[in-house]
Protein backbone atom coordinates (compact mmCIF):
# COMPACT_ATOMS: atom_id res chain seq x y z
CA UNK A 1 0.00 0.00 0.00
CA UNK A 2 1.01 3.59 -0.62
CA UNK A 3 1.16 5.53 2.63
CA UNK A 4 1.96 9.01 3.86
CA UNK A 5 1.36 10.38 7.33
CA UNK A 6 -0.55 13.44 8.46
CA UNK A 7 -0.29 15.16 11.82
CA UNK A 8 -2.79 17.98 11.12
CA UNK A 9 -6.55 18.16 10.71
CA UNK A 10 -6.33 20.40 7.62
CA UNK A 11 -5.80 17.42 5.37
CA UNK A 12 -7.43 15.61 2.48
CA UNK A 13 -7.35 11.87 1.93
CA UNK A 14 -6.19 10.41 -1.39
CA UNK A 15 -7.26 6.76 -1.75
CA UNK A 16 -5.88 5.09 -4.85
CA UNK A 17 -6.57 1.76 -6.54
CA UNK A 18 -4.63 -0.99 -8.31
CA UNK A 19 -3.45 -1.48 -11.86
CA UNK A 20 -0.12 0.36 -11.93
CA UNK A 21 2.02 1.88 -9.18
CA UNK A 22 3.69 4.43 -11.47
CA UNK A 23 0.32 5.81 -12.57
CA UNK A 24 -0.91 6.32 -9.01
CA UNK A 25 2.41 7.83 -7.99
CA UNK A 26 1.81 10.57 -10.57
CA UNK A 27 -1.76 11.12 -9.31
CA UNK A 28 -0.39 11.58 -5.80
CA UNK A 29 2.34 13.96 -7.02
CA UNK A 30 -0.31 16.14 -8.67
CA UNK A 31 -2.48 16.06 -5.57
CA UNK A 32 0.51 16.99 -3.41
CA UNK A 33 1.42 19.92 -5.65
CA UNK A 34 -2.10 21.31 -5.38
CA UNK A 35 -2.19 20.70 -1.63
CA UNK A 36 1.07 22.60 -1.20
CA UNK A 37 -0.43 25.58 -3.02
CA UNK A 38 -3.49 25.42 -0.76
CA UNK A 39 -1.48 25.02 2.46
CA UNK A 40 -3.10 21.64 3.00
CA UNK A 41 -1.69 18.21 3.75
CA UNK A 42 -2.65 14.98 2.03
CA UNK A 43 -2.82 11.50 3.50
CA UNK A 44 -2.32 8.89 0.81
CA UNK A 45 -3.00 5.19 0.90
CA UNK A 46 -3.91 2.74 -1.80
CA UNK A 47 -4.59 -0.87 -2.66
CA UNK A 48 -2.44 -3.00 -4.94
CA UNK A 49 -5.31 -5.24 -6.01
CA UNK A 50 -8.50 -3.88 -7.60
CA UNK A 51 -10.44 -6.72 -5.98
CA UNK A 52 -9.73 -5.45 -2.46
CA UNK A 53 -12.68 -3.07 -2.09
CA UNK A 54 -13.02 -3.82 1.64
CA UNK A 55 -9.54 -2.42 2.18
CA UNK A 56 -10.55 0.88 0.58
CA UNK A 57 -13.44 1.19 3.03
CA UNK A 58 -11.08 0.61 5.96
CA UNK A 59 -8.56 3.09 4.54
CA UNK A 60 -11.16 5.83 4.23
CA UNK A 61 -12.34 5.27 7.79
CA UNK A 62 -8.77 5.33 9.07
CA UNK A 63 -7.94 8.56 7.25
CA UNK A 64 -11.16 10.16 8.50
CA UNK A 65 -10.10 9.36 12.06
CA UNK A 66 -7.09 11.62 11.46
CA UNK A 67 -9.47 14.52 10.93
CA UNK A 68 -9.27 14.86 7.16
CA UNK A 69 -12.11 16.89 5.71
CA UNK A 70 -12.48 15.44 2.22
CA UNK A 71 -11.36 12.66 -0.11
CA UNK A 72 -10.07 11.93 -3.57
CA UNK A 73 -11.11 8.34 -4.23
CA UNK A 74 -10.53 5.88 -7.07
CA UNK A 75 -13.40 3.55 -6.09
CA UNK A 76 -12.75 -0.11 -6.73
CA UNK A 77 -16.42 -1.11 -6.54
CA UNK A 78 -19.94 -0.14 -5.51
CA UNK A 79 -19.01 -1.27 -1.99
CA UNK A 80 -17.68 2.27 -1.41
CA UNK A 81 -20.98 4.03 -2.14
CA UNK A 82 -22.52 3.72 1.33
CA UNK A 83 -19.46 5.17 3.03
CA UNK A 84 -19.21 8.01 0.50
CA UNK A 85 -22.85 8.88 1.19
CA UNK A 86 -22.33 8.61 4.95
CA UNK A 87 -19.36 10.98 4.85
CA UNK A 88 -21.14 13.42 2.54
CA UNK A 89 -24.07 13.61 4.95
CA UNK A 90 -21.74 14.95 7.67
CA UNK A 91 -20.00 17.42 5.39
CA UNK A 92 -17.05 15.30 4.24
CA UNK A 93 -17.15 15.46 0.42
CA UNK A 94 -15.60 12.95 -1.97
CA UNK A 95 -14.26 13.58 -5.48
CA UNK A 96 -13.88 10.48 -7.65
CA UNK A 97 -10.72 10.14 -9.71
CA UNK A 98 -9.94 7.80 -12.61
CA UNK A 99 -13.42 6.22 -12.68
CA UNK A 100 -17.04 6.91 -11.80
CA UNK A 101 -19.50 4.59 -10.09
CA UNK A 102 -22.20 7.16 -9.33
CA UNK A 103 -23.56 7.83 -5.86
CA UNK A 104 -23.02 10.88 -3.68
CA UNK A 105 -19.65 11.95 -5.07
CA UNK A 106 -19.43 15.69 -5.62
CA UNK A 107 -17.30 15.59 -8.77
CA UNK A 108 -15.52 13.20 -11.11
CA UNK A 109 -12.17 13.73 -12.83
CA UNK A 110 -11.17 10.91 -15.14
CA UNK A 111 -9.94 9.93 -18.55
CA UNK A 112 -12.71 9.32 -21.07
CA UNK A 113 -11.79 5.65 -21.06
CA UNK A 114 -14.47 4.55 -23.51
CA UNK A 115 -13.22 7.06 -26.08
CA UNK A 116 -9.59 6.06 -25.43
CA UNK A 117 -10.51 2.42 -26.17
CA UNK A 118 -12.12 3.51 -29.45
CA UNK A 119 -8.92 5.30 -30.43
CA UNK A 120 -6.88 2.13 -29.80
CA UNK A 121 -9.21 0.11 -32.05
CA UNK A 122 -8.80 2.66 -34.83
CA UNK A 123 -5.00 2.59 -34.48
CA UNK A 124 -4.92 -1.20 -34.63
CA UNK A 125 -7.15 -1.16 -37.73
CA UNK A 126 -4.62 1.15 -39.40
CA UNK A 127 -1.71 -1.15 -38.54
CA UNK A 128 -3.22 -4.55 -39.45
CA UNK A 129 -4.71 -6.15 -42.56
CA UNK A 130 -8.48 -6.48 -43.11
CA UNK A 131 -10.14 -9.10 -40.87
CA UNK A 132 -7.11 -9.10 -38.60
CA UNK A 133 -7.30 -11.37 -35.56
CA UNK A 134 -7.22 -9.45 -32.28
CA UNK A 135 -6.68 -10.43 -28.66
CA UNK A 136 -8.15 -8.28 -25.89
CA UNK A 137 -7.13 -8.46 -22.24
CA UNK A 138 -9.16 -7.49 -19.20
CA UNK A 139 -8.21 -7.38 -15.53
CA UNK A 140 -11.23 -7.90 -13.28
CA UNK A 141 -14.95 -7.16 -13.44
CA UNK A 142 -14.58 -4.57 -10.67
CA UNK A 143 -12.09 -2.48 -12.65
CA UNK A 144 -14.43 0.16 -14.10
CA UNK A 145 -11.73 2.07 -15.98
CA UNK A 146 -10.41 -1.00 -17.79
CA UNK A 147 -13.95 -2.17 -18.52
CA UNK A 148 -14.75 1.17 -20.18
CA UNK A 149 -11.58 1.00 -22.29
CA UNK A 150 -12.32 -2.53 -23.42
CA UNK A 151 -15.97 -1.73 -24.16
CA UNK A 152 -14.91 1.23 -26.30
CA UNK A 153 -12.34 -0.91 -28.08
CA UNK A 154 -14.63 -3.87 -28.75
CA UNK A 155 -17.56 -1.75 -29.92
CA UNK A 156 -15.35 0.04 -32.43
CA UNK A 157 -13.40 -3.05 -33.53
CA UNK A 158 -16.65 -4.80 -34.43
CA UNK A 159 -17.48 -1.99 -36.88
CA UNK A 160 -14.02 -2.10 -38.48
CA UNK A 161 -13.84 -5.70 -39.68
CA UNK A 162 -11.51 -6.78 -36.86
CA UNK A 163 -11.91 -10.35 -35.61
CA UNK A 164 -11.65 -10.55 -31.81
CA UNK A 165 -10.54 -14.11 -31.09
CA UNK A 166 -10.21 -13.71 -27.34
CA UNK A 167 -11.39 -11.18 -24.76
CA UNK A 168 -10.17 -12.62 -21.49
CA UNK A 169 -9.75 -11.79 -17.82
CA UNK A 170 -6.07 -12.17 -16.94
CA UNK A 171 -5.96 -10.78 -13.39
CA UNK A 172 -4.79 -7.59 -11.76
CA UNK A 173 -1.13 -8.31 -10.96
CA UNK A 174 1.76 -8.66 -13.39
CA UNK A 175 2.72 -12.18 -12.33
CA UNK A 176 -0.70 -13.78 -12.67
CA UNK A 177 -1.40 -11.80 -15.85
CA UNK A 178 1.84 -12.92 -17.49
CA UNK A 179 1.04 -16.59 -16.93
CA UNK A 180 -2.43 -16.28 -18.45
CA UNK A 181 -1.29 -14.08 -21.33
CA UNK A 182 1.45 -16.55 -22.23
CA UNK A 183 -1.12 -19.33 -22.35
CA UNK A 184 -3.42 -17.26 -24.59
CA UNK A 185 -0.58 -16.36 -26.97
CA UNK A 186 0.47 -20.00 -27.22
CA UNK A 187 -3.11 -20.92 -28.10
CA UNK A 188 -3.18 -18.20 -30.79
CA UNK A 189 0.38 -18.08 -32.18
CA UNK A 190 -0.63 -16.28 -35.37
CA UNK A 191 -2.66 -13.49 -33.79
CA UNK A 192 -2.27 -10.16 -35.58
CA UNK A 193 -2.67 -7.72 -32.68
CA UNK A 194 -3.26 -7.45 -28.95
CA UNK A 195 -4.68 -4.69 -26.73
CA UNK A 196 -3.48 -4.51 -23.12
CA UNK A 197 -5.66 -1.95 -21.28
CA UNK A 198 -3.54 -0.87 -18.31
CA UNK A 199 0.03 -0.65 -17.03
CA UNK A 200 0.23 -4.11 -15.48
CA UNK A 201 -1.26 -5.96 -18.46
CA UNK A 202 1.03 -4.03 -20.80
CA UNK A 203 4.13 -4.98 -18.81
CA UNK A 204 2.93 -8.59 -18.64
CA UNK A 205 2.24 -8.75 -22.39
CA UNK A 206 5.67 -7.41 -23.31
CA UNK A 207 7.31 -9.95 -20.98
CA UNK A 208 5.19 -12.81 -22.34
CA UNK A 209 6.01 -11.97 -25.95
CA UNK A 210 9.71 -11.74 -25.06
CA UNK A 211 9.59 -15.15 -23.41
CA UNK A 212 7.78 -16.81 -26.32
CA UNK A 213 10.32 -15.31 -28.70
CA UNK A 214 8.39 -15.53 -31.97
CA UNK A 215 10.21 -13.82 -34.81
CA UNK A 216 7.06 -11.94 -35.83
CA UNK A 217 5.47 -10.13 -32.87
CA UNK A 218 1.81 -9.14 -33.09
CA UNK A 219 0.96 -5.45 -33.20
CA UNK A 220 0.72 -4.53 -29.53
CA UNK A 221 -0.89 -1.38 -28.18
CA UNK A 222 -0.89 -0.82 -24.44
CA UNK A 223 -2.17 1.69 -21.92
CA UNK A 224 -0.24 3.87 -19.42
CA UNK A 225 3.51 4.11 -19.11
CA UNK A 226 6.55 3.32 -17.03
CA UNK A 227 10.21 3.12 -17.98
CA UNK A 228 9.94 -0.52 -19.05
CA UNK A 229 7.02 0.26 -21.36
CA UNK A 230 8.66 3.35 -22.86
CA UNK A 231 11.96 1.53 -23.45
CA UNK A 232 10.14 -1.44 -24.97
CA UNK A 233 8.29 0.81 -27.40
CA UNK A 234 11.50 2.61 -28.31
CA UNK A 235 13.02 -0.80 -29.09
CA UNK A 236 10.11 -1.78 -31.34
CA UNK A 237 8.48 -4.29 -29.00
CA UNK A 238 5.09 -2.57 -29.10
CA UNK A 239 3.49 -0.23 -31.58
CA UNK A 240 2.52 2.33 -28.97
CA UNK A 241 0.33 3.00 -25.98
CA UNK A 242 -2.28 5.40 -24.73
CA UNK A 243 -1.11 7.67 -21.95
CA UNK A 244 -3.27 9.53 -19.48
CA UNK A 245 -2.30 12.62 -17.50
CA UNK A 246 -2.48 11.33 -13.92
CA UNK A 247 -0.52 14.29 -12.53
CA UNK A 248 -3.08 16.73 -13.94
CA UNK A 249 -5.90 14.51 -12.66
CA UNK A 250 -4.58 14.56 -9.11
CA UNK A 251 -3.84 18.28 -9.25
CA UNK A 252 -7.22 19.35 -10.61
CA UNK A 253 -9.13 16.94 -8.36
CA UNK A 254 -7.50 18.40 -5.25
CA UNK A 255 -8.31 21.93 -6.39
CA UNK A 256 -11.91 20.85 -7.06
CA UNK A 257 -12.21 19.27 -3.62
CA UNK A 258 -10.96 22.47 -2.01
CA UNK A 259 -13.50 24.55 -3.93
CA UNK A 260 -16.23 22.20 -2.74
CA UNK A 261 -15.08 22.70 0.85
CA UNK A 262 -15.28 26.48 0.30
CA UNK A 263 -18.75 26.06 -1.27
CA UNK A 264 -17.57 27.44 -4.60
CA UNK A 265 -18.92 26.21 -7.97
CA UNK A 266 -17.15 23.40 -9.83
CA UNK A 267 -17.70 21.26 -12.90
CA UNK A 268 -19.30 17.98 -11.85
CA UNK A 269 -17.45 15.97 -14.53
CA UNK A 270 -14.05 16.73 -16.06
CA UNK A 271 -12.48 14.56 -18.74
CA UNK A 272 -8.68 14.47 -18.68
CA UNK A 273 -7.40 13.86 -22.25
CA UNK A 274 -5.45 10.73 -23.21
CA UNK A 275 -3.06 10.69 -26.16
CA UNK A 276 -1.48 7.99 -28.30
CA UNK A 277 2.29 7.60 -27.94
CA UNK A 278 4.56 5.91 -30.48
CA UNK A 279 8.12 6.16 -31.71
CA UNK A 280 7.20 9.13 -33.90
CA UNK A 281 6.18 11.42 -31.05
CA UNK A 282 7.45 10.13 -27.71
CA UNK A 283 10.49 12.43 -27.68
CA UNK A 284 8.52 15.57 -28.50
CA UNK A 285 8.71 17.90 -25.45
CA UNK A 286 4.94 18.27 -25.11
CA UNK A 287 4.60 14.48 -25.12
CA UNK A 288 7.66 13.35 -23.19
CA UNK A 289 6.59 15.46 -20.21
CA UNK A 290 3.55 13.20 -19.79
CA UNK A 291 5.50 9.95 -19.75
CA UNK A 292 6.29 8.08 -16.57
CA UNK A 293 9.83 6.81 -17.04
Amino acid sequence: MLFSACTQANCYGVVTAGGGAHYWHQVVKGAQAAADELDMTIVTRGIADERNDKAQVLIMKSIRQQGCSGFLLAPSSDALLDLVAEFDAIGIPTVFIDRDIGGERRAVLKTNNHHAGKLVAMKIAQLTPPQATIGVLRTHELDKAVTARVDGFVGTAETMDLDIVFNELVGTKVGESRSKITELLQQHPDIDAIFSPNENTTVATIASLDAIGNEQRPVHIGFDSNKYIVDSMANGKLAGFMVQDPYLMGYQATKALHRIRLEKPISETTDIPAIFINRDNYQHPEVSSKLVN
